[in-house]
């Protein structure tokens, strides 16, 4: 499967790749777009890069490898070993790919390029909406402590604060009609023993999150026909020998923001249980191809809470910007689930749908898919 999909779409996938290390920058140059638009739209890549630098950072990625079963780390590694033969071999010689074949980006990558992969496709409902606001979270210098306001004053901004916020839409990927349907006809419409699942997905047609359509095999353990993004080893939306299956997007929101009560004179520091907390420091460093065709590095200094990274919310109105008093995270729910493809994948090999929907109670019996 790994060596399959770049026949087809090698150029796409490797320029995927590139913005899910954060390298987008390093060979395309910092104020370029995304080629084609997706879950994150189409910010600039300097944007991109320290986005998904942040978001997906080494413990995080470790968090995500440490969660997958052994049957899923083989199908991840036999992709990128899949795609790293089918690299080398249009590299050797051909003619397939003119457009990007050559390009020094087009090279080898390892299992946890697949894993960030992965990790970016669960972030469409929440941290996605946020890429450029995540990326820009600056924390101001330090100053004086000033005096705080009257109570009477405080409940003032706060009406103020309501008449200001300006919520952007947040279609996923800024794109309206993402969604999906799905008719299923038993056996009384169909007129024989097999019942028909009709599913109609409204998704890119360009781009990584395009969907990708194929039968996997793996004689006695799997054997799956459907459709999965670009990069995902595992298939989304399929059916088997005993079931069928299909979904789509919701309106619900998986993020929620937290506003951060900051500690007198250190903005980075936030006040909890009368304490202050000590925000984690995330010294980012992003090269950047100039217009001469050298690279020069760009550093920036992100931060995560305990809540989640922060956030630069100024879009929404002055009142939301990080100042000496104040500071706004995020939180993204799928930003702590690592189990979604683990899920997928025994959705490909379930043998019934009694087995389908236990998968399902199990997942519903966890917390954090209720918070």
């Amino acid at each position: 499967y790994g060596f399959a999909q770049p026949q087809d779409d090698l150029c796409t996938m490797a320029d995927s790749f590139l913005t899910y290390r954060g390298e987008r920058s390093q060979y395309l140059g910092g104020d370029a777009q995304l080629v084609a638009s997706s879950t994150i739209a189409r910010p600039k890549n300097i944007d991109s890069d320290f986005f998904h630098k942040q978001v997906i950072s080494a413990d995080v990625l470790a968090k995500m490898i440490a969660a997958q079963p052994d049957n899923l780390k083989q199908l991840v590694e036999g992709f990128a070993a899949g795609y790293n033969r089918y690299v080398r071999d249009v590299k050797a010689g051909g003619t397939a790919h003119q457009a990007c074949r050559n390009e020094a980006w087009v090279k080898p990558i390892t299992a946890e390029d697949i894993y960030r992969r992965m990790y970016a496709a669960n972030l469409a409902g929440g941290y996605s909406n946020f890429l450029a606001n995540i990326a820009n979270a600056i924390a101001p210098a330090p100053a004086a402590p000033t005096k705080m306001a009257a109570r009477g004053g405080a409940k003032k901004a706060s009406l103020e604060v309501a008449a200001l916020v300006n919520v952007p839409e947040l279609q996923v990927g800024g794109k309206e009609g993402v969604g999906s349907n799905m008719i299923g006809f038993g056996t009384a419409a169909t007129g024989d023993s097999s019942p028909l699942l009709f599913g109609n997905p409204h998704w890119y047609w360009r781009g990584p999150d395009r969907f990708y359509q194929a039968q996997l095999t793996i004689p006695g353990q799997l054997n799956i026909s459907g459709t999965s993004f670009l990069g995902i080893p595992v298939i989304l939306i399929g059916f088997n020998d005993n079931i069928a299956w299909s979904h789509t997007v919701s309106t619900a929101r998986r993020f929620g923001f937290y506003e951060l009560k900051l500690a007198a004179g250190d903005p980075t520091s936030y006040m909890r249980d009368g304490k202050p907390v000590k925000m984690q420091a995330l010294n980012i460093t992003v090269n950047v191809k100039q217009t001469d065709g050298s690279v020069a590095p760009v550093t920036r200094t992100l931060y995560k809470s305990e809540y989640g990274p922060m956030v630069n919310l100024t879009t929404f109105g002055a009142p939301f910007a990080w100042s000496q008093t104040t500071a706004f995270a995020i939180r993204d729910i799928n930003g702590e689930n690592y189990r979604t493809f683990k899920n997928w994948l025994r959705w490909n090999q379930a043998k019934s749908l009694d087995e389908f929907i236990a998968i399902q109670r199990e997942e519903a019996a966890i917390p954090w898919v209720n918070t």
